[in-house]
């Protein structure tokens, strides 16, 4: 279930979709702008257009800005929004984005 933050991080990066590259794992405030507190089971907009959201842990690409913690990233649950700090062992699942057009 999910791929560990190293893993999800050289995925998103090695990613090719519908002939496109440039992708990479987002950050935690870009995961966050997806969430809807009003709703729940996903934590999504009524009218978002995803498919196949998974309700648990996505990774983001936010690690510790002081260097405590070096081996530790945010992650966001789908489910409610939850944001939470995790060791990169942890297997979350990944939403790889792309900037530009």
């Amino acid at each position: 279930m999910g791929m560990i933050w190293p893993d999800a991080v050289t995925a998103c990066n090695n990613l090719v979709y519908s002939g496109r590259d440039a992708w990479r794992l987002p950050n935690l405030r870009e995961l966050q702008s997806l969430i809807d507190y009003g709703h729940y089971a996903p934590a999504l907009p009524a009218d978002h257009p995803f498919t196949n959201v998974q309700f648990y842990f996505y990774w983001s690409s936010t690690t510790n800005p002081d260097g405590n913690y070096p081996n530790n990233s945010w992650g966001v649950r789908l489910y409610d929004g939850y944001v939470m700090f995790a060791g990169h062992e942890y297997g979350f699942f990944v939403w790889c984005v792309r900037g530009g057009q």
